[in-house]
């Protein structure tokens, strides 16, 4: 619907469409952020006599017309927040992570170029792959502790 309007005051050309998606993974007593997210993406190397406080991986995924950036940041405390996203509602609601508490930040975006005249039936269809997309890649990159905790399904539905 914001969609309809938006296009509805103007016919703009729009060469690219994006979608973010964010997940603040804080794990429950006990357990690590590595212990929901697989695969190397959640997994610093080891170094002798060091401890990781603060990790991050970037990965970029390229097909024919679009792509898919993906970001993980793990931290001892704190969360350490995109800087586009430092001062918006969605961040200043959530409750401070405690201190101590390690946590994660898996975040996703999704880019499809389109370079089409403005409208509405044409850009939802994009709209949905890419959320499609973005299931797919979160489903294959959550471990089974995270599906049981959570409440998710192997369809990537949630309670």
């Amino acid at each position: 619907n914001c969609l309809e309007a938006f296009l509805g005051l103007m016919q703009p050309f729009v060469t690219q469409l994006g979608l973010r998606y964010l997940d603040l993974i804080v794990p429950t007593a006990g357990k690590s952020p590595v212990d929901y997210v697989a695969g190397p993406i959640a997994r610093p190397g080891a170094l002798a006599d060091w401890t990781p406080a603060h990790h991050f991986t970037a990965v970029e995924y390229h097909r024919a017309k679009g792509r898919l950036r993906v970001q993980y940041t793990q931290n001892s405390g704190g969360t350490a927040w995109p800087p586009d996203l430092i001062g918006l509602s969605v961040v200043s609601r959530r409750p401070p992570p405690d201190p101590m508490q390690p946590n994660a930040l898996l975040d996703m975006d999704r880019i499809e170029t389109v370079e089409e005249i403005g409208d509405a039936s044409a850009f939802c269809p994009v709209f949905d792959a890419m959320h499609e997309d973005l299931s797919h890649a979160f489903r294959s990159m959550i471990t089974q502790t995270a599906l049981e905790e959570w409440g998710a399904s192997s369809q990537g539905e949630t309670a």
